[in-house]
C-alpha cells in the first residue's frame, strides 16, 4: 500500500512539474510577443494615417499604397508610399511618437514638389481645347490605358495604374500612362489623337519585405 500511494505521489508532483512549464513556456512567450508589439510603436495602420493626413488624401484618393517596418538604420520607423494626383508620395515616420523623420514627392518629371503643387498638377493636367479643336479630339484616358495594356499583354486586372494623364510634350499632347504588375513597372507615351504608342519602357519592379507588406 505504501509503495502504491509513493508511485501516485511521484507521479502527481511529475504531472504537476509539467503543467508549470507550460504555463510558464507560454507566459514567456506571451511577454516576448508585448514588447515585440510596443517595439513597433504606432503601428502601420496609424503611420498610413499620419502620412495621408499630411499629404492632404484619403485612402479612396491614392493607389499603391504600401508600408513596411524599417529598424535597419537610425531609429526605428514605418516607411510609406503611394501615388497619387499623378505623384509619387514618400514618408519616413518615427514609430514610437508618429514624427515625420522624412517626406518626398515627387512629381512625373521627377521634380520635388509640395503636397499643394501635386494637386495643382492635377487640375492642370486637362487642358480646355487641342490644337486642333477639342478635348474630344483626344482618344481618352480609358483608350490610352487599353492601349497600353494590350502593348504590354497584361490583363486590366493585373495592373495597377499610377499615371494616367494628358500633358504637352514638345508641342503635341500625349497620354502619361504609368502601372505595375506583381513583377514590373511600366511607362507609355501614346500620342492624345492617333493612339500611336510614341515610347515605352519597362523594369523590374522593387522588391519589398514581404513580412512586412502592405497593399491596398
Amino acid at each position: 500500500m505504501r509503495e502504491f500511494f509513493s508511485s501516485t505521489t511521484g507521479k502527481l508532483i511529475t504531472a504537476a512539474v509539467g503543467i508549470l512549464l507550460v504555463i510558464a513556456i507560454i507566459l514567456l512567450a506571451t511577454s516576448g510577443a508585448g514588447a515585440s508589439s510596443t517595439a513597433r510603436g504606432i503601428g502601420l495602420e496609424q503611420s498610413i494615417n499620419v502620412a495621408l493626413a499630411d499629404a492632404g488624401l484619403s485612402r479612396e484618393q491614392v493607389s499603391g499604397l504600401q508600408g513596411h517596418f524599417d529598424k535597419d538604420d537610425g531609429p526605428d520607423a514605418y516607411e510609406v508610399s503611394f501615388y497619387a494626383n499623378s505623384c509619387e508620395y514618400e514618408y519616413t515616420i518615427k514609430a514610437s511618437d508618429g514624427d515625420i523623420l522624412e517626406s518626398k514627392i515627387e512629381s512625373p518629371e521627377g521634380q520635388r514638389v509640395t503636397a499643394e503643387q501635386a494637386r495643382d498638377l492635377e487640375k492642370d493636367s486637362e487642358p480646355a481645347k487641342s490644337a486642333s479643336g477639342t478635348s474630344s479630339d483626344y482618344i481618352g484616358t480609358d483608350k490610352a490605358k487599353s492601349i497600353a495594356l494590350q502593348d504590354a499583354g497584361i490583363e486590366a486586372s493585373d495592373a495597377t495604374f499610377t499615371a494616367a494623364k494628358l500633358d504637352r510634350d514638345d508641342g503635341r499632347y500625349v497620354y502619361e500612362i504609368d502601372f505595375y504588375t506583381a513583377d514590373r513597372e511600366y511607362d507609355y507615351e501614346i500620342d492624345a489623337t492617333t493612339g500611336k504608342i510614341l515610347d515605352r519602357d519597362s523594369e523590374p519592379l522593387d522588391d519589398w519585405d514581404d513580412d512586412d507588406r502592405y497593399d491596398d
